[in-house]
């Protein structure tokens, strides 16, 4: 989206003014937006009343209304995680160029993203290769990494881990980064500075990133986990630590998958939701504080549909819209108005909702009416509200229409799109 170049104070912060199109209801609306650092400016997407479209002019080149699929971000910035050119943290959201089809966050050092031509982009400091450029760099803007024009998928981990998993568009998995305790699933402990194919399978579908452990759905709805195995999150039966994706028990039903720091959450195709690994603050939803080793069925419930971790906690969404969590909420991650953790799935207020993305301890959820709302620790701006003060329940960012979302560690990302 072009700036419209009206710059004004009048009692206010000085910011940048943008004419825009509500993808709603077509009206042109005025809107501020701070150019300057979140400790100076405005609140994002503030409606300026004093000024409309008549009592202005412009270029006949501007193109008025948000990008679709534009890729906006903010947080934590020290390593051009956020790919703006410059290491100044962010407290609102800030828009990228280009157009994108999937993002993830990937610990506190860099960011990744593909586009709608299939191309793979990474901002951001590459420690141990997991910006997949064949050496360890610093990205400071979004750049194309390789030519490869065939990836679908690439999560990193939003937790502090430091590999990545990406499936391409024939369904074949490849990782790249850190692999001290065998996350990557090649066999060994070698890092690995550019993405490398596992195995000759083709009928990967989904894949889950925690802290030092990787997991990986197939086509045919087996499960396999590879990785540190402390607390048993690998769901193995054991706390053996494996560097090669080993299946997960025999089940062929297995639907999504989510990892935090040392726990795992899954759902099946029948709708029913299983936790396994650390059992600290409640994370795993099973009522109590125990750690886990295999998966256990959290509640009775046979309607889930989407997950997300954090560090020490859960969330889910169920087909009715609602959204639910669990766990560690000492920031006020879990978005329920207090502090105190639950040891059981619990409902969050009464909303209804489309996407849920946890960083460490701050979460991001797009309700079913589009808005992006965010709730958590906020020391770094990662909530993207103007300001760097914690919040207890969910909050809306600004007014527009948001697709799709991912959190790093202490940032966020997020799509526009209606």
């Amino acid at each position: 989206m072009k700036a419209f170049p009206y710059i004004f104070n009048e009692g206010l912060v000085k910011g940048l003014r943008r004419f825009s199109l509500n993808p709603r209801n077509e009206q042109t609306l005025v809107e501020c937006h701070n150019a300057m650092p979140c400790e100076e400016g405005l609140r994002p997407h503030e409606v300026v009343l004093s000024l409309d479209s008549d009592s202005v002019t412009w270029e006949e080149d501007i193109v008025y209304g948000y990008s679709e699929n534009s890729l906006w971000v903010t947080g934590y910035n020290a390593l051009y995680a956020l790919g703006l050119g410059d290491t100044t943290d962010r407290c609102l959201f800030s828009e990228t160029s280009g157009v994108w089809d999937s993002i993830s966050g990937n610990g506190n050092n860099a960011s990744l993203a593909i586009k709608s031509d299939g191309t793979l982009w990474g901002a951001g400091y590459g420690l141990y290769g997991c910006l997949n450029s064949g050496s360890i760099v610093t990205l400071i803007i979004f750049t194309q990494i390789g030519t490869d024009t065939d990836w679908a998928k690439v999560k990193g981990s939003n937790v502090g881990g430091l590999q990545v998993l990406a499936i391409k568009t024939d369904g074949s998995l490849w990782v790249t980064g850190y692999n001290s305790h065998g996350q990557l699933g090649l066999g060994d402990t070698t890092n690995r500075l550019s993405f490398v194919q596992v195995g000759s399978g083709t009928d990967w579908a989904e894949v889950g990133v925690g802290n030092c452990d990787s997991y990986a759905i197939k086509t045919d709805g087996t499960l396999w986990s590879t990785g540190w195995n402390n607390y048993g999150q690998l769901g193995q039966g054991d706390e053996v630590e494996v560097t090669s994706f080993t299946q997960v028990g025999v089940g062929t039903t297995w639907s999504k998958v989510a990892a935090g720091s040392s726990h795992t959450i899954v759902t099946k195709t029948d709708g029913t939701l299983w936790s396994t690994g650390l059992g600290g603050s409640g994370r795993l939803g099973l009522g109590d504080t125990s750690d886990r080793n295999t998966f256990e069925q959290a509640g009775v419930a046979t309607d889930w549909d989407k997950i997300a971790c954090g560090d020490s906690h859960s969330f889910a969404i169920n087909t009715s819209k609602e959204l639910w969590g669990t766990g560690l909420n000492g920031n006020g991650q879990l978005g329920m108005g207090a502090t105190s953790s639950v040891d059981e799935f619990t409902q969050i207020g009464s909303g209804l909702w489309d996407e849920i993305a946890s960083g460490r301890v701050h979460a991001l959820g797009i309700s079913s009416t589009g808005g992006l709302w965010s709730t958590g620790y906020n020391h770094k701006g990662q909530l993207g509200l103007g300001d760097q003060v914690q919040r207890t329940e969910f909050t809306r960012v600004g007014s527009i229409s948001w697709a799709k979302i991912s959190c790093g560690s202490y940032n966020s990302l997020a799509l526009v799109g209606s």
